[in-house]
């Protein structure tokens, strides 16, 4: 039972943190000079992104930051028992997430905001669009180029919680 309550409160979380990246994507979507459209593909034409597919992207990669900032902080605090085990930690580790976790929200939202950016509206021609769009030779080539990019987003995410949340738990002087 307390699963379903934790990732209830970690809906809710994300649900707050992504709503400032979620208004910044109405914004961006609805200005003329940067439109998200998808490219045709299959004798399909050319779309604009639904909206609603932003916001829920956004919703998803600040969930994902959420998750990860609770992975970083556990990283941190085991890295910094690991460096310094003569120190005395008091407890408050988990108080770190107060700052880590809207920080990785916010993070977590615009990475996935520019991975459907990257990844659903690029020319099928190019390498790094969607490995369901690629109209290339290098089929293989395209799905791990697209695997990187969006491991190299996720590690960003926990590389920044796990400065902030090192810094925040780490005992000073330093």
């Amino acid at each position: 039972m307390w699963v379903f309550r934790t990732i209830g409160v970690f809906l809710a979380m994300s649900l707050i943190i992504a709503i400032p990246a979620g208004l910044a994507s109405i914004i961006v979507t609805r200005s003329g000079d940067f439109a998200w459209k998808i490219p045709a593909h299959d004798g399909r034409p050319e779309m604009r992104m639904p909206l609603r597919r932003l916001i829920l992207a956004g919703w998803s990669g600040s969930f994902a930051g959420v998750i990860l900032s609770f992975l970083s902080l556990f990283v941190a605090c085991y890295s910094d028992h690991l460096l310094y085990p003569d120190r005395v930690q008091d407890g408050q580790a988990p108080l770190a997430l107060i700052f880590s976790a809207p920080v990785c929200g916010i993070l977590g939202s615009i990475f996935a905001l520019v991975g459907v950016r990257l990844f659903s509206c690029s020319s099928t021609e190019r390498l790094w669009c969607a490995s369901s769009m690629y109209s290339g030779q290098r089929q293989l080539t395209n799905r791990l180029t697209v695997v990187a990019i969006a491991a190299g987003l996720c590690g960003s995410v926990v590389f920044c919680g796990v400065l902030l949340n090192w810094v925040l738990v780490h005992p000073r002087p330093f």
